[in-house]
């Protein structure tokens, strides 16, 4: 997905999406019950800008599922950072990057660090 070359000056598509598929993604996206990791790759597809019904639909999706999170909290955390454009949460996630994945309290860290990201939603 394109979140992955986001560090790439352009990012190819050989296969656009036209209007019509892209809102029919986009409903199915807001429909989902759960969120999975892998849809989070679909936000690059069907969000637009200062896109509050997707930001409020992930926010929710993500607090909902919060407990779960070891390490797809990052992801969703910096999605929801990028689609906000707020500073404060970009540094939390700044925090977050700061944590050494092979420590013995890496879990525990990760965790306090999605509080306090829910705490500033």
């Amino acid at each position: 997905m394109s979140y992955y070359d986001q560090d790439k000056d352009t990012f190819i598509r050989k296969f656009e999406l036209n209007e019509g598929q892209k809102q029919k993604l986009r409903n199915a996206f807001l429909n989902l019950n759960q969120l999975q990791y892998d849809d989070l790759g679909i936000l690059d597809l069907i969000a637009e800008k200062n896109d509050k019904e997707v930001l409020d639909f992930l926010i929710l999706r993500f607090k909902e599922s919060a407990e779960q999170f070891v390490f797809e909290g990052d992801f969703y955390m910096s999605r929801i950072a990028q689609l906000s454009g707020r500073e404060d949460l970009k540094q939390i996630m700044k925090k977050g990057e700061e944590i050494d994945m092979l420590s013995d309290n890496y879990e525990t860290k990760s965790k306090e660090i999605i509080a306090e990201f829910i705490a500033k939603l």
